[in-house]
């Protein structure tokens, strides 16, 4: 099909043409204003990849459960990005913190990292 369209030999022009692809990430975090029963940390943690995922731009969503006894970001969620702006756009917005502890009914949310995921 390539050499129907004539296309055919032009991979090394078109690599020469075009930026490298890179994921981005940020990692946020919660840290509770109130406590949170250890029989409630799996429901939230779903239910907060299910928010994050449904975001245009988000190409998946990791959560975890900080074990490191100095941290107060216990419950964090990685989300990755398909591109840096859309990363940064989503994590200057303190309105999606805000709508997020609304939906999951938690505050204390906040946005500690954010980054390439996969840099050269």
């Amino acid at each position: 099909m390539i050499r129907l369209w004539g296309s055919g030999g032009r991979a090394a022009e078109v690599l020469q043409q075009c930026r490298a692809w890179r994921e981005a990430g940020l990692r946020i975090c919660l840290r509770p204003t109130t406590p949170i029963p250890e029989t409630e940390t799996g429901a939230l943690l779903r239910k907060g990849r299910e928010w994050l995922a449904a975001h245009d731009g988000v190409r998946s969503v990791q959560s975890f459960i900080s074990s490191a006894a100095r941290t107060d970001a216990r419950y964090c969620w990685i989300v990755r990005h398909a591109s840096a702006g859309n990363a940064h756009e989503f994590a200057d917005l303190q309105d999606m913190l805000v709508s997020m502890e609304r939906a999951l009914n938690i505050s204390g949310l906040y946005c500690d990292w954010t980054g390439e995921v996969n840099p050269d």
